[in-house]
């Protein structure tokens, strides 16, 4: 595992599991092991 920059994530595979916890709203998984990230999970993760 390496360290990048979020706009050089796209096109790579996730090697474990994200986690959006809203508090009080929502928790779970976002992304799961071995989801290619595309643009648009880079901006609502910039976003964030």
């Amino acid at each position: 595992m390496k360290k990048i920059r979020t706009i050089d994530a796209i096109g790579q595979i996730l090697c474990h599991d994200l986690t959006r916890i809203v508090k009080d709203k929502e928790k779970g998984v976002k992304f799961r092991k071995g989801h290619i990230i595309k643009k648009e999970d880079v901006d609502i993760c910039a976003t964030r």
